[in-house]
């Protein structure tokens, strides 16, 4: 699963700069976190749910982390060209897949 945060309440992309007011990672405890996030005012995701990746079929957890890694960069490339930024012209979904590759 990738959860990517677009665009906060105000319209403004999601940045480096102010991810950490959506953003789970780390330590952070996920319900506390979630509670948080809900009561603030809001913010543009998109979910994408992948296809289950099966632990024996790959050599390692060290190869599966790297490929589930991988996939969910490219997915969340895919979706910041695709849906993220301000309202100025998008590339369609054949020139975002080639920039996320």
């Amino acid at each position: 699963m990738t959860l990517a945060y677009l665009r906060l309440a105000d319209g403004s992309p999601v940045t480096r700069e102010n991810c950490n007011l959506y953003a789970w990672h780390g330590d952070t405890e996920l319900v506390p976190h979630l509670w948080e996030v809900l009561q603030m005012d809001g913010v543009e995701i998109r979910l994408v749910l992948h296809e289950p990746s099966l632990s024996w079929a790959v050599q390692s957890r060290k190869a599966l982390g790297r490929q589930l890694q991988g996939q969910i960069a490219r997915t969340l490339a895919i979706s910041r060209a695709l849906h993220g930024g301000t309202s100025e012209a998008r590339p369609t979904p054949r020139q975002a897949v080639k920039a996320a590759w």
